[in-house]
């Protein structure tokens, strides 16, 4: 049965909550010694990450390795031994994604003279982290480059989001309050779900397979996708400020709500 959800009905709300903290470590930080660095994340007195450098021979024998304390996780890769993963901009970290703690975890090496890892060689990359506080999780980001030979790294900023379990795109540093129906707008029996983050809107649903179909009032189709993977995005970025008309099909329902930009 499809439903049309209209202002009338609902209203037109705002997502304020949202708060990033972003922090410009100046200078940048270069490391290209055997030594360890800690950082304090969420700035409580208390340390959170820390990089170990080990060099034994510049050219032939360097470990990279990191450990967590207190409740922080760092995203990893499954597919890749569970080294540290590597992101590059515009990444959604959220709750989906593969985190780990631990002491002296791999994140690049080089043995014999052959680095190993997604890190050795990168400019400006980021790695995904998340504290627990109060039990809820803050996701967030850090920039790093690493010498192909993995004798030196330079951390360069990092951000998380401060609003509980609120996700983050890499390289954000700062929230988008542009008006917008939030998941709310959708009746609880609905199949599909929906959540903002600056101009990305995230849909997930129950059907296997489902379609997206981004309209203006006048039946302009503006923006379709499909996805076979029960989620999708898009980005409300490039589309002029107004009213619009989201419909969500999936093979046994539909919903239509309106968005405003």
């Amino acid at each position: 049965m499809k439903k049309l959800l209209t202002l009338g009905m609902i209203g037109l709300t705002m997502s304020l909550s949202a708060q990033i903290n972003y922090v410009d470590i100046q200078p940048d930080y270069h490391q290209n010694f055997s030594a360890d660095k800690s950082f304090d994340l969420d700035q409580d007195g208390s340390n959170d990450l820390t990089f170990s450098l080990t060099i034994l021979d510049p050219q032939w024998d360097v470990w990279l390795t990191y450990s967590t304390m207190g409740d922080l996780e760092i995203c990893t890769d499954p597919n890749d031994y569970g080294f540290m993963r590597q992101f590059t901009d515009s990444v959604f970290l959220d709750t989906s994604l593969e985190w780990k703690s631990g002491n002296d975890l791999a994140m690049a090496y080089l043995t014999t003279g052959a680095p190993e890892g997604r890190w050795p060689g990168v400019e400006d990359k980021y790695l995904a982290f998340r504290l627990k506080t109060n039990g809820e999780w803050l996701y967030g980001w850090m920039r790093l480059s690493m010498h192909p030979k993995v004798n030196s790294i330079t951390i360069k900023d990092y951000a998380y989001e401060a609003s509980p379990n609120e996700g983050i795109r890499t390289g954000q540093t700062k929230v988008d309050v542009r008006p917008t129906y939030l998941e709310e707008s959708l009746p609880p029996s609905s199949p599909f779900h929906l959540r903002r983050t600056g101009t990305f809107y995230h849909v997930s649903s129950n059907h296997a397979e489902f379609t997206a179909t981004l309209l203006s009032l006048n039946g302009q189709v503006m923006l379709e996708k499909s996805s076979a993977t029960r989620l999708l995005e898009f980005n409300s970025e490039s589309l002029p400020s107004g009213i619009y008309l989201l419909r969500l099909s999936g093979k046994s329902r539909s919903e239509v709500l309106r968005l405003a930009f």
